[in-house]
């Protein structure tokens, strides 16, 4: 096993995309509002009474990296991703996962 590597589940050999991949890169031009519009479709696909309003709130804050449970974890399956992406010589990904580490 390479160091920094983890085992993620299958896609049952579904295609490989990266972050270019079309539905991904629908959110990087307004990430915000592709993200809230998202949500908001999400939640009233899965509401319980049709009758009745879905209330969605959104609001905004920093969290430490400390406050983070397992943040260790979490950069090591960063880590391992770009390593696989680095075999895939997918630069788009390649790029993204430099920048979050």
């Amino acid at each position: 096993m390479i160091e920094g590597s983890c085992f993620f589940p299958s896609n049952n050999y579904g295609a490989v995309t990266g972050i270019g991949e079309a539905s991904i890169e629908t959110f990087k031009g307004m990430p915000y509002c592709s993200l809230a519009r998202e949500i908001c479709q999400n939640s009233l696909d899965a509401r319980l009474d049709l009758d009745r309003p879905v209330i969605i709130e959104f609001s905004e804050s920093m969290i430490p990296k400390a406050c983070i449970p397992d943040y260790a974890g979490l950069q090591k399956a960063m880590r391992s991703c770009l390593n696989f992406w680095t075999e895939q010589h997918n630069k788009k990904t390649i790029d993204f996962f430099k920048m979050l580490i």
